[in-house]
């Protein structure tokens, strides 16, 4: 199963992060739809219940799903060097980590943008 991206469609950060991935997905792997998309919801149906509730990025793969810092984490290490030394960052503790994810994520509606990934129906994935 290929890994999906879930993110928030109605962020502007969000959709400038998700283009990053797709254009720096080689290997086509990356199946990135908003979290409120019925693809979503089909691709967190058997995640845990702190996945599922989590507002953050999440990705989800194979039955095993990751949020917030982990998320990002997962999917840089997905991409190929040099993007997968992120793995890196689990030397960090969580915790930490996520302190950091939090205080972008709180903020991610402030960064504006007119630029938005197109609807799932025209996206590769």
């Amino acid at each position: 199963m290929s890994p999906v991206v879930l993110f928030d469609g109605e962020c502007a950060l969000c959709d400038a992060s998700v283009r990053w991935i797709q254009a720096r997905d080689r290997r086509g792997i990356f199946e990135c739809v908003p979290r409120t998309s019925p693809a979503a919801l089909a691709a967190l149906r058997d995640a845990p219940e702190r996945i599922r509730r989590a507002d953050a990025i999440v990705m989800v793969e194979g039955g095993r799903s990751w949020a917030g810092s982990a998320a990002v984490i997962e999917v840089l290490r997905r991409l190929g060097l040099p993007w997968s030394l992120a793995v890196l960052a689990y030397a960090v503790p969580r915790p930490a980590r996520d302190v950091l994810y939090a205080s972008i994520a709180r903020n991610r509606h402030a960064v504006g943008s007119d630029h938005r990934v197109p609807p799932p129906e025209t996206r590769k994935g």
